[in-house]
């Protein structure tokens, strides 16, 4: 499960532009503390922790996004994000390779792919090497901290002169609504694209929360730690679905019979995953954590 931030100590009425400026140095700092070991290749201190990291900074630049003049923040925006994709296509392959690892029934199929696999990982590494050389060269994070600082509208605009209760409110509140939604259209276990759309409206919420915990009392803290297990559980779902369908396009037709035993595996393994899941979508009445959210912020 990924690791909740700390942040320094927000209140009710912390005005949003100084939450911005506190939340947002912080995930900038965390995320480019992780360059040195990130570009070395390493596995947890590296690759796994900048990107949980620079995760937690674009989710916290998009929700801070209205406090900035939309010319300050776009651009690092945009790197942000191509920075997550480049760490995502690493972590996504180290996370295949330790399945395929994982699997009880070592073949000729799962050697080949590992290979494969391995050979896909080096090549996303030497491209995010590369991003993130120049964005060390072009000394981004110094220049996102000092737009953190200075490029925030003044205390007497709309949402930047905003108490930190009301506007973390109206934001949890929208993303909420967004799992909510994207909950009650899933179509049932094998709605793969289904839960990836929760999975990602379910981070999102997760992130919008992460900040404010101090904003409001110990009912979010408590809610907050069952969005996580949601996310961790659906993370899970999502590993699986790609590790099956990365098995059966490399097998293809020639080597099916190789495959089903593997897939089988990984299909009861998803199963499991799945009841865990769905203990989130079939709760009743007071226990949901839809519900423990909605209260936790009332």
């Amino acid at each position: 499960m990924a690791r909740r931030q700390r942040y320094e100590h927000l209140e009710p009425g912390t005005r949003v532009r100084k939450a911005a400026r506190l939340v947002l140095t912080v995930a900038t700092r965390t995320t480019f503390a992780c360059l040195e070991p990130a570009l070395r290749g390493e596995v947890e201190a590296g690759i796994h922790d900048m990107r949980v990291n620079a995760k937690q900074l674009r989710e916290g630049m998009r929700l801070f996004r209205p406090v900035y003049r939309r010319e300050s923040i776009a651009p690092a925006l945009a790197e942000v994000d191509a920075l997550n994709d480049h760490l995502g296509l690493v972590r996504d392959a180290d996370v295949l390779l330790e399945h395929l690892a994982e699997l009880s029934e070592q073949t000729g199929l799962t050697a080949d792919l590992q290979a494969v696999v391995a050979s896909g990982r080096a090549q996303h590494q030497a491209a995010l090497n590369r991003v993130l050389e120049q964005l060390a060269g072009e000394e981004f994070e110094q220049r996102l901290l000092t737009a953190i600082a200075d490029e925030r509208f003044g205390r007497h605009h709309a949402v930047a002169g905003q108490a930190c209760r009301r506007f973390a409110r109206s934001a949890i509140s929208r993303r909420l609504n967004r799992v909510i939604n994207r909950m009650e259209a899933v179509k049932g276990e094998d709605d793969g694209p289904g839960l990836h759309r929760v999975r990602v409206a379910n981070k999102q919420l997760r992130y919008a929360i992460e900040p404010f915990l101090t904003v409001f009392d110990r009912r979010l803290t408590t809610a907050y730690h069952r969005v996580a297990e949601l996310h961790s559980t659906l993370g899970d779902l999502h590993d699986l679905d790609v590790l099956a369908e990365t098995l059966t396009q490399f097998a293809g037709s020639a080597r099916e019979q190789e495959a089903a035993p593997l897939l089988e595996e990984v299909e009861e393994t998803r199963r499991r995953e799945y009841g865990r899941a769905f203990t989130f979508f079939g709760e009743e009445s007071d226990t949901t954590f839809v519900r423990l959210v909605a209260d936790a912020i009332d």
